[in-house]
């Protein structure tokens, strides 16, 4: 399960928005619940929904139906309405939400109703108590005060709703024959069909900045920032580690202006691809650093003539080599010619930085 923890984020790419619901559901409901979604969701959007599951020990699973959507495009937000639709689907087939966020707050009453109704409650008087005036996490779902009026209609129509329109769903498929009030059930099967992928198309994809276009299907899982030899000398998202030099590339495609502390962050990239490598989406990191630095309006931010860059880069690598911290990082010394890539032990880091599992090039070995 450890190693199996980034597989739903693999398919991001193709998104590059995740769309996720997360419910626990009794084992034995699993099958009605997953044909129920197959027969709308994915066949309404023509966009299959992925379904992750985690069994418990309680007899129960813990289910993430995640649609793959394009979210910067205006009409991919209506997929967003979708989610709270897979979580009431779970609560119709015996389920309840695995979390109480603001996505789940309309679902509040029946997670009171479940086998966790008890600690809920336990955790709202604690709330009063410790926070009788409401002013800590407000507009959250154990504080009402501060919720705009969207939030409120949010909270109160949308799982009643949702549980008609499943209930109307679930009956016009059982009853095909006859007029009864179950015909709209039918009527919404055919309507939905008919106006979804016509409406938000499935492969629709918003234009993009060639770096925004590589850096929109990042995970925000840190697994480059734990691999990386510069996280050790300038700390976990320090000015020179790959996640910070991931968002200063975005600001600088989105028409930013960047500072030469941000552009020297670049300089200190080791070029030694552990990010790339472990990225579990697949994002070429190091690519993605080259076409920064190849941007004029990096080069303007810089500042340094070739003989001030090299220098710099001369001046770096002293002070990597001699950070505590290097050597057990890369278990080996770093050699003269200033390439991460030479210094002896070449560690190939797997997918997700289980640092019990670190493999040795072979070529790198000593026979």
């Amino acid at each position: 399960l450890w190693e199996h923890r980034y597989a739903p984020v693999e398919m991001k790419s193709r998104g590059p928005s995740m769309l996720v619901s997360e419910t626990i559901l009794p084992n034995d409901r699993l099958a009605a619940y997953m044909d129920f979604i197959q027969t709308t969701i994915s066949n309404w959007i023509d966009n299959p929904v992925k379904t992750e599951g985690h069994f418990l020990k309680s007899g129960e699973i813990l289910i993430q139906s995640i649609l793959l959507a394009d979210t910067d495009t205006a009409r991919h937000k209506i997929y967003l309405g979708l989610v709270p639709f897979m979580i009431q689907a779970s609560i119709y087939f015996g389920g309840r939400p695995y979390g109480t966020g603001i996505w789940n707050l309309p679902f509040l009453k029946d997670l009171l109703k479940s086998q966790d109704g008890d600690k809920v409650a336990a955790l709202t008087q604690l709330k009063k108590e410790l926070d009788p005036q409401g002013l800590i996490n407000q507009c959250k779902f154990i504080n009402p005060t501060g919720r705009k009026f969207a939030l409120k209609v949010f909270k109160k129509a949308s799982s009643p709703m949702l549980h008609l329109w499943i209930r109307l769903l679930q009956k016009g498929r059982r009853n095909n024959n006859g007029i009864s009030m179950y015909s709209l059930g039918r009527l919404l099967w055919k309507a939905n069909k008919a106006v979804f992928p016509a409406v938000v198309p499935p492969n629709l994809r918003a234009r993009r900045h060639s770096l925004l276009e590589i850096n929109s299907v990042c995970a925000e899982c840190d697994s480059c920032e734990r691999v990386c030899p510069t996280s050790d000398v300038f700390g976990l998202l320090g000015l020179a580690t790959p996640i910070t030099r991931r968002k200063t590339a975005n600001r600088l495609a989105g028409g930013e202006e960047i500072t030469q502390e941000e552009a020297l962050g670049f300089l200190v990239c080791t070029r030694c691809d552990n990010c790339t490598r472990v990225c579990p989406t697949d994002i070429p990191l190091t690519d993605m650093f080259d076409l920064v630095e190849a941007d004029p309006k990096f080069q303007k931010a810089l500042g340094l003539s070739e003989t001030e860059k090299t220098e710099f880069i001369d001046r770096m690598w002293d002070i990597m080599k001699e950070s505590p911290l290097y050597l057990p990082h890369t278990k080996a010394e770093q050699k003269e010619e200033r390439s991460h890539l030479e210094h002896g032990l070449n560690l190939l880091y797997p997918r997700g930085y289980p640092y019990s599992h670190l493999f040795i090039a072979p070529e790198t070995c000593i026979h």
